[in-house]
């Protein structure tokens, strides 16, 4: 999975949130997949639902995917 340092994300908290838009830019995914995995039990992704049409990826989560090895940012 090829992860994308981008400037939307570039000097953000670990604990920002992100869209799924920004969220599968970072991953190099299609949002489409971000929705399918949300539907997985459990979801392979971690997400917030604040609302019910609002979803948000933590930063952390995400780099977590990328670097596997480092262990979860506190």
């Amino acid at each position: 999975m090829p992860f994308q340092s981008s400037p939307a994300v570039a000097g953000l908290a670990p604990d920002a949130m992100l869209t799924p838009q920004e969220a599968a830019n970072f991953l190099g995914c299609n949002p489409a997949s971000l929705a399918r995995w949300r539907r997985m039990k459990p979801p392979p992704i971690p997400f917030a639902a604040p609302g019910p049409k609002i979803i948000r990826y933590r930063l952390s989560d995400l780099l977590a995917l990328a670097n596997p090895g480092a262990g979860h940012a506190a």
